[in-house]
């Protein structure tokens, strides 16, 4: 019994060796994707004393998104955001935060699947987020 062991254990061992021979650059190969490059412009508007605003800026932060942050209780901010929303024909909610631009969609609250699709992370349909959001402004 030993002896079927330990030759199970040399054989396994001579697989590993040649195999780390033969396919050297293998082992060098790093397992962790590199983050896309971004190419949309994004934008957060937020409040200091908002938790949902520290985590959605943290998630984009960990997908090393570049991002303008603006304060909502800020007048020049909100003014800006009131006229951004006008320009784009957007006529939802604008009083919660966070409340986050990519490019021209805007998104309200921190959901981190929509962002996903928002920037290209993620392959997802954004279909059901236009549902959702339309049947909110119809109540």
């Amino acid at each position: 019994m030993k002896e079927t062991f330990l030759i199970l254990c040399c054989t396994l061992l001579c697989f590993i060796i040649s195999f780390s021979a033969c396919n050297s650059s293998f082992f060098d190969q790093q397992t962790v994707e590199s983050p896309k490059v971004q190419t949309k412009k994004v934008t957060i508007y937020s409040t200091s004393w908002c938790g949902w605003c520290v985590k959605a800026k943290k998630f984009l932060d960990d997908y090393g998104v570049t991002y303008t942050e603006k304060d909502v209780e800020n007048e020049e901010d909100r003014t800006e955001l009131v006229k951004f929303a006008k320009k784009i024909g957007y006529n939802g909610e604008m009083d919660a935060v966070p409340l986050i631009i990519i490019d021209n969609h805007i998104i309200v609250g921190f959901n981190a699947k929509e962002l996903m699709c928002r920037l290209g992370l993620k392959e997802c349909t954004l279909q059901f987020f236009r549902r959702a959001r339309s049947e909110l402004r119809s109540e």
